[in-house]
């Protein structure tokens, strides 16, 4: 599977450009662009199905079904 989103700041909703994307328990990673834009392969195994967010000493994470395709975050 492969997952789209967009990262935006919580307070005004600007794109977030350089957060670190990765998929817990596995060396799959990414940076979102200056847009806040980015695009991750989410292995099929259901134990690697949460996907970990961190930008400037902060992080989320977030558990993506199956068949998601678009997973936006405000951060």
């Amino acid at each position: 599977d492969t997952v789209s989103g967009t990262i935006a700041a919580l307070s005004d909703r600007t794109p977030l450009g350089g957060v670190i994307v990765t998929v817990k328990g596995t060396d799959i990673e990414t940076v979102t662009d200056a847009n806040g834009r980015y695009t991750i392969r989410i292995p099929g195994d259901p134990l690697y199905r949460t996907v970990h967010y961190s930008y400037r000493g902060n992080s989320t994470e977030r558990d993506v079904a199956p068949g998601t395709e678009i997973l936006n975050v405000r951060f």
